[in-house]
């Protein structure tokens, strides 16, 4: 036998009342997916940039002298820290990335030695896929496939300001192999840069060094550094350079703390004012129910569980559509041009979370307000 559904239940007025449920329903699925959207962009584009600049910093310590060359003492202070393994001469440099944040996402090009690239690449976690390391006083250069698809580069290729006027990365070099690996980072020749400056083997070091620890240990030889004597000198850890990161992101973050509130201000005044069109139409039904029996405050908390079920049936669509539209923004845009989308991080869901709360808290307040100033007697009478 078919079930007969309940006059008074919820699901029969959602039946015939598509349209006003479905007026609040969509303001929340709007709202959720704008917000996710957002921190899914901006926040993929704070990724890039701390995985590109800041990351590396897990695995290498760096000191930079503010006259060339480094000392030689101080090149022996930084073999003696017992948890240090090498000391490498080299350099590095900036090269564009066009991405979100701009000149902000810019990746590294690190010059080495080849025997400490390889190092270097282990310690890093980056593999050669395609073609080779830059041979020892070459223009050649290793780049990581994001930086390739950014710039649609490939072997053979040629980059550099000599070829591009907007390049960072001084001079012309030539494409040699790629890499693929979690750091966006590019390798060539450090003994290119002995040649163009003339360095002497037996002062290598020029004014730039990197310090690899003993594994497990770049915590106690970032001590050992911090503990030298203050020079003409700049040690840069791991710790420095995510504060300077996080010094810079300081702006956009801000940013997008104040248009994620103003939506949430928005919304809030906007599901208030429709939750109390949406019950205030349904007087007669909570006239009827508190005539049968029920409590105002049985009925109260209906209504938190009617509105709290359609917060979060708007919350689980606005997220499902703010993943989708990754999906296609990474299949169509940002894959392509080396910088997918992160579709999922906590930070989404927990933002977003507060379109739903605050929908479920401040919709209650109408709500409560009617059931207090409820004449039933009129509604059964029938003069409302």
């Amino acid at each position: 036998m078919k079930r007969k559904a309940k006059p008074l239940s919820v699901w029969t007025y959602y039946r015939s009342n598509l349209r006003r449920v479905w007026s609040m329903l969509s303001v929340i699925i709007l709202s959720v997916f704008l917000l996710f959207a957002l921190q899914m962009l901006i926040q993929s584009a704070f990724r890039f940039s701390y995985v590109s600049n800041v990351e590396p910093k897990k695995h290498y310590s760096s000191v930079l002298a503010r006259e060339s060359p480094l000392a030689p003492e101080l090149v022996g202070e930084l073999k003696a820290c017992p948890a240090t393994e090498s000391v490498l001469p080299g350099a590095y440099a900036y090269s564009n990335f066009r991405a979100l944040l701009g000149d902000a996402s810019s990746t590294k090009v690190y010059f080495l030695k080849e025997p400490d690239t390889n190092l270097m690449m282990n310690r890093m976690n980056l593999r050669l896929v395609e073609g080779r390391l830059p041979a020892p006083g070459s223009n050649e250069i290793a780049i990581h496939q994001s930086i390739a698809r950014n710039k649609d580069l490939r072997l053979g290729s040629e980059m550099g300001s000599q070829v591009d006027k907007r390049e960072q990365l001084t001079g012309r070099f030539v494409v040699s192999g790629l890499l693929a690996g979690k750091p966006v980072v590019s390798f060539a020749s450090f003994e290119t840069l002995i040649k163009q400056h003339g360095i002497t083997p037996a002062n290598e070091y020029r004014n730039y060094a990197f310090m690899l620890p003993q594994p497990g240990q770049l915590a106690e030889m970032n001590r050992c550094l911090a503990s030298l004597p203050p020079g003409n000198h700049d040690i840069t850890t791991y710790n420095t350079a995510k504060a300077k990161y996080d010094e810079g992101m300081e702006g956009i973050s801000l940013l997008l703390t104040a248009i994620s509130l103003i939506v949430i201000l928005i919304v809030t005044i906007s599901a208030g004012f429709l939750c109390y069109i949406y019950f205030l139409q349904r007087r007669s039904e909570f006239g009827l129910l508190v005539a049968i029996g029920y409590s105002r405050r049985r009925i109260t908390v209906r209504a938190f569980y009617e509105i709290g079920g359609l917060a979060l049936i708007g919350y689980g669509a606005g997220v499902a559509a703010g993943i989708v539209s990754g999906i296609l923004l990474n299949v169509a845009l940002f894959a392509p041009r080396g910088e997918p989308l992160v579709l999922w991080q906590m930070e989404y869901g927990l933002s977003a979370a507060c379109i739903p709360l605050f929908v479920a808290v401040t919709g209650m307040v109408p709500i409560w307000r009617m059931l207090k100033r409820l004449d039933t007697i009129a509604i059964i009478e029938g003069v409302v």
